[in-house]
């Protein structure tokens, strides 16, 4: 959803006046859905929507002049992140890491959720493989390449889902 509400402003063009001046705009957004969990995904904000006489669910916007938010709309709310991360991994191998984000009954997300890894090495720098995903189903999976000169020590892996602010975190023993 953009805002493009303008007035004139104090340039003129060849017409006269422009609309150079952005203003605010608030409205409401509806939808005809059995049932919606809204997730506001440019301000990190959950919204719970109303459902009108009509059968329609729908919330209040506001935007700022020039403004624009993104909705991820859900008929099942987003609960958990099952993230499976190796207990022990080798240097100069592979380990698989995988992240499931789930709704009602930790059924699979018919979505692509916005998702955010951060992989720290031993000594607490960022790993290569750390970085932003599109968890396609609520799914993503990686192969993280451990090189040979890494030092050994407890890696820690954080996922954290964009939509509704949810992180689940896990630690992996490298060694030699």
């Amino acid at each position: 959803m953009v805002n493009d509400k303008r007035e004139y402003g104090s340039y003129v063009g060849q017409h006269g006046l422009v609309m150079e001046n952005g203003m605010p705009s608030k409205g409401v957004v509806s939808l005809k859905a059995e049932s919606a969990n809204v997730y506001e995904l440019t301000g990190l904000q959950f919204i719970v929507p109303k459902r009108g006489e009509d059968g329609a669910m729908s919330w209040p916007v506001e935007l700022g002049p020039c403004d624009g938010k993104i909705f991820l709309v859900m008929p099942k709310p987003l609960l958990g992140i099952q993230l499976d991360v190796p207990e022990n991994a080798t240097l100069s191998n592979t380990a698989k890491v995988s992240a499931r984000i789930t709704t009602t009954q930790e059924a699979p997300t018919k979505a692509v959720i916005p998702v955010r890894v951060d992989i720290r090495n031993a000594n607490g720098s960022a790993a290569e493989g750390s970085g932003f995903y599109a968890a396609e189903n609520g799914i993503i999976e990686l192969s993280l390449n451990l090189a040979p000169n890494e030092d050994p020590g407890t890696w820690e892996i954080r996922v954290k889902e964009l939509a509704s602010g949810m992180e689940a975190v896990k630690w992996m023993r490298v060694g030699k």
